[in-house]
């Protein structure tokens, strides 16, 4: 890709970004959220932060927005999204991309250029990293030779995740008064309907948009595509789309406190005002060394243009969709699913696997 050295020239630049009240207030009216460590200055206090932590999925959008990515045709997917550091209102964060691999599949004229994202504090310390997936155009003359560079992203894996290992220590406040006992248990093999339904309207995308610097005509300009059907001009950027599949899937998933993406894929747009809703399925359970955590490995889609995923509890769903090591590609999606009678291919707008972190559901001792 010729053009892509120059996108990562540009991050020599100075790039800075404080992250306020405001800007974290518009995420949370936008995005449910059931972690206290994000809504609660005194429980995050109690678990030995300075102050409530910003949320994972707003940090995951920040790390990975590109104002200077407007000739990305496409969104493809996230891989290793990860939380390292706290993160609080009041930090100023620098970022870097770098160009990891470029290859062309099989669309014409388009190559998949995978980035590298950091975000460091001022501080210097690392606080989220993860790779980006974009497609590009293939511009005139430009060869068609794939590229690879040696990730830097292994070298992540020797940062020390200071926010798990704090969260993980201080677990046992959690059982001495804190209270949120998660109610739900949840065990490997459940698949989980998610009740919640929500949206983003034009309004929030675009103020949530601009707050990340993201300036791609396809999140702001719907008079350039005047040519498509008028609910289909505007895209939902995709860790604004991936916010809120992970906010509505929070209730049932209470209390995450900490999370990773391994890997997420983008299946089908999701347009400004379409309501969205998901389910979640446990591949895994394992307690942490504490006892008061599990870990639990968890597949979820996000699906719109449903009332909500409850609608699905009549018809059940192939395990083919959530049994695997990877995100499904969109024949294999539509493969799975193939004549199903609610959930179509056309409605999954995502697919996220992740490993999640919250405190392990109590039997409590009842006497007559």
């Amino acid at each position: 890709m010729s053009r892509a050295p120059s996108v990562v020239d540009q991050n020599k630049k100075r790039y800075e970004l404080t992250i306020g009240t405001g800007f974290r207030d518009a995420w949370c009216g936008a995005y449910h959220t059931q972690s206290r460590l994000a809504t609660s200055k005194t429980f995050a206090q109690r678990l030995g932060f300075d102050d409530q932590l910003l949320p994972f999925d707003l940090l995951l959008f920040v790390t990975s927005s590109m104002a200077h990515a407007d000739k990305a045709v496409d969104e493809v997917g996230f891989a290793n999204a990860r939380y390292y550091a706290p993160a609080s209102c009041g930090d100023t964060f620098r970022k870097r991309f770098r160009l990891q691999s470029k290859r062309v599949p099989a669309r014409p004229r388009t190559m998949i250029a995978n980035f590298e994202c950091e975000l460091r504090n001022q501080r210097s310390e690392l606080v989220f990293s993860v790779e980006r997936a974009m497609l590009f155009p293939l511009e005139a003359g430009e060869p068609a030779t794939p590229y690879e560079s040696a990730p830097d992203h292994a070298a992540y894996d020797l940062e020390e995740h200071a926010l798990r290992k704090q969260i993980i220590a201080s677990a046992d406040q959690l059982g001495g008064g804190l209270g949120g006992v998660s109610l739900r248990p949840l065990e490997p093999g459940m698949l989980v309907l998610h009740g919640a339904a929500r949206r983003l309207s034009t309004t929030q995308m675009a103020q949530l948009a601009t707050l990340g610097r993201v300036v791609h005509d396809r999140h702001a300009n719907p008079d350039k595509f005047a040519d498509e059907p008028e609910h289909e001009r505007l895209y939902v950027p995709g860790a604004l789309g991936l916010g809120l599949v992970h906010a509505v899937a929070a209730r049932e998933l209470h209390e995450v406190l900490f999370q990773t993406a391994h890997a997420v894929s983008f299946t089908n747009h999701l347009h400004p005002n379409e309501v969205v809703s998901a389910l979640s399925y446990v591949r895994s359970k394992a307690e942490s060394v504490s006892g008061e955590l599990e870990k639990l490995e968890v597949v979820t889609l996000g699906v719109k243009n449903l009332p909500d995923a409850s609608v699905l509890a009549a018809h059940p769903l192939p395990r083919a969709l959530f049994e695997t090591d990877a995100p499904l590609k969109t024949a294999q999606l539509r493969a799975a699913l193939g004549d199903h009678p609610v959930l179509k291919p056309d409605n999954v707008i995502l697919q996220s696997f992740r490993s999640l972190y919250r405190q392990a559901p109590k039997a409590e001792p009842f006497l007559l």
